[in-house]
């Protein structure tokens, strides 16, 4: 049994045994465009997603930002200021 890959194409070639003489060989030849197009087309997905994805991961974290982090990022600032300056007449404030 031999397998080759030559020009995009996959040929096989299998001898046919019969009473322990060669009566014949076997050979099927393939063209490797399909399975080509075929990858490049998988590629392509992959790489669409993972552009999606990524843009949807920063969508996601920016938005956590703005309402989990930023709050959090403004009491620790007045808290600081606080801590600071010895004032407990300071108060942080909600923002919206």
């Amino acid at each position: 049994m031999a397998i080759v890959l030559k020009n995009n194409l996959l040929l096989f070639f299998q001898p046919i045994i019969f009473d322990g003489k060669q009566i014949g060989t076997v050979f099927i030849c393939a063209s490797l465009k399909d399975i080509y197009t075929q990858q490049q087309y998988v590629i392509f997905l992959v790489g669409m997603m993972i552009l999606f994805s990524s843009f949807f991961a920063f969508l996601l974290s920016s938005w956590f930002q703005l309402f989990i982090s930023k709050p959090i990022l403004y009491l620790t600032e007045t808290a600081q200021i606080i801590a600071s300056q010895d004032d407990y007449s300071l108060r942080a404030v909600k923002k919206q």
